[in-house]
């Protein structure tokens, strides 16, 4: 027994959690770096696109595509998705209303594929692609 009370307490619940199913966000995750990967591909590699982790939260691990042109300057946020330790339900934050619920992997591909098209996101991306 440790000294440190607290230290007892989260040995237990981290044991009691590991005899669990093991935490597996892979399938949202790898939907976010499809999407990475895609607007690199789109754009003919002008526009560099990295999954960044961003903050713990009460509705999972952030995660946010950063988008910077491939001459440099700054990255920019493209969105931010939350996705739990079991990858379902993710959320989306895209800047137009209340965040995004997505409780299958059709779901996300659908609404990432939505925002895509939208009008802003296509001028941002494009202004990324021109040079200085």
């Amino acid at each position: 027994m440790a000294v440190n009370k607290f230290e007892d307490v989260l040995f237990a619940a981290l044991q009691k959690e590991q005899a669990k199913e093991p935490i597996s966000p892979q399938q949202s995750l790898s939907i976010l770096k499809e999407l990475c990967k895609g607007v690199e591909e789109s754009t003919g590699g002008k526009v560099l696109c990295r999954l960044e982790r961003g903050y713990l939260v009460n509705d999972g691990q952030e995660w946010r595509p950063m988008i910077q042109a491939t001459g440099g300057g700054p990255s920019y946020v493209l969105l931010r998705a939350y996705v739990p330790s079991s990858g379902w339900p993710a959320k989306l934050s895209l800047y137009d209303g209340p965040m995004k619920r997505c409780e299958t992997e059709g779901e996300l591909r659908s609404k990432l594929e939505d925002f895509l098209k939208g009008p802003s996101v296509v001028e941002q991306i494009r202004y990324l692609m021109t040079g200085p």
